[in-house]
């Protein structure tokens, strides 16, 4: 019995540092912008409103006067399911989450631009109960898993920008965004005996939180070499400044006669995360590069498409692989007053695939997506409303210590709720 507890244990903690790293292996979690958020993230060769100062601030010169965006994500929801993780049953986690993922606002300074934005570009929310029952009828051998789950995971940007004409065909930009991630996770786990034999029970109660503050610069260039043709070049690379965290494990385990007993493994109380390199609270350092072209058809068409490359990086816990992504987005006027835009995007994982005869193998899924959305468009102000869907499939390691490798789907589905006011 005790082995297979030590193998359940393993996988406790690793549901722990895979949940708590989830964020981490994607780069296009939640869509930011009014535009671009319904053109599947293409809008580096674009940029025109304030959220521009995230994807390329260079295109903040051709926004509107005193530009005023607020973007909701009115509903997310990502569900991650792990098959034939203990006897044949499969695992899920589920996160929803309901918050505000975008204000900016630009303003003029005679002929240059200058803006303010705050960004959510990750939001997680798990709490779930979980039960996995007549795992074995073996005596002595584990017959029930029960789980609580909480985790809550935030990044926030908050930051100026500027930009300028460098002539009537290149412009130029910079922003400067702070950064603020959090994370909150208790994680509670009982496995209990074949009720047939002694009826003992082990147990592991595991609390973590973690604070990171970084900066994220992003220098910006936009060149139209025509009026019909934009290409846009985005670079950036985050830097951490402070951080700090707290890992707390406690165990308890119960003989056959009753007794408490000192567990199997090794015990942890109290370890700082500075002590805990798997659970280190540093940004990869990892050059950031986006580069788009956007083709004005006609005034009332659009084609827009994006490549984004993230460096690989050496970090305490993860280390990102190379990563690219895909985008392509199109807007059209149905009306004067009426547009639709749609889009189709990549998700890359950002670790490596998955090999046989290796332990304690991060995640790899990679998803496909697409979004659509409709704005009412008026003289001065603007309401968007749209939807974004992203699924994949992939592999991972849901138990650790052990080369056995499971199936992973990955599923995200939002809904934005964005307006815009100009001045």
């Amino acid at each position: 019995m005790k082995t297979y507890l030590i193998i359940l244990l393993a996988t406790a903690s690793c549901f722990v540092h895979n949940a708590a790293l989830a964020d981490d292996f994607h780069y296009k979690n939640i869509l930011i912008g009014e535009r671009a958020s319904g053109m599947g993230g293409a809008f580096s060769a674009i940029s025109d409103d304030p959220s521009g100062l995230y994807h390329n601030p260079a295109g903040i010169v051709f926004s509107q006067e005193n530009y005023f965006s607020l973007s909701a994500n009115a509903f997310s929801t990502t569900t991650e399911t792990y098959t034939n993780v203990a006897g044949g049953q499969n695992y899920t986690y589920k996160s929803q989450s309901l918050v505000p993922v975008f204000f900016g606002m630009t303003q003029s300074l005679g002929k240059h631009k200058y803006g303010f934005a705050v960004i959510v570009p990750n939001s997680e929310l798990n709490d779930q109960e979980d039960t996995l029952t007549n795992l074995s009828q073996t005596n002595g051998a584990v017959n029930t898993f029960r789980r609580r789950f909480f985790k809550q995971d935030m990044t926030y940007l908050a930051g100026p920008g500027f930009a300028t004409e460098l002539s009537k065909k290149v412009t130029i930009g910079i922003s400067i965004f702070g950064v603020f991630k959090t994370l909150k996770a208790i994680d509670h786990q009982l496995m209990l005996d074949n009720p047939l034999s002694t009826g003992t029970y082990f147990e592991q109660y595991t609390t973590q939180t973690k604070t990171t503050y970084g900066l994220l610069p992003k220098l910006g260039l936009q060149f139209m070499p025509t009026p019909r043709i934009s290409v846009g070049l985005t670079a950036a690379v985050p830097y951490t400044l402070s951080g700090s965290g707290k890992v707390t494990t406690l165990k308890s385990a119960e003989d056959a006669s009753g007794n408490l007993v000192t567990p199997n493994g090794t015990f942890t109380n109290d370890k700082t995360l500075s002590e805990a390199a798997d659970q280190g609270y540093k940004i990869p350092r990892a050059l950031q590069l986006s580069l788009g072209t956007a083709l004005f058809f006609s005034k009332t068409y659009l084609l827009t498409g994006q490549v984004d490359y993230f460096g690989s990086a050496s970090s305490p816990g993860l280390n990102p692989q190379s990563t690219l992504n895909l985008s392509l987005g199109q807007e059209v006027y149905l009306s004067d007053v009426f547009a639709l835009r749609s889009g189709v995007f990549t998700n890359n994982a950002n670790t490596p695939a998955v090999v046989v005869g290796r332990t304690n193998q991060l995640t790899h899924v990679n998803q496909l997506g697409g979004t659509l959305a409709g704005a009412l468009c008026k003289p001065g102000s603007s309401l968007t409303l749209g939807l974004s869907y992203a699924a994949g499939t992939g592999q991972g390691q849901a138990l650790g210590g052990s080369t056995a490798i499971q199936d992973v789907s990955l599923k995200t589905f939002a809904v934005y709720l964005t307006g815009s006011y100009q001045l």
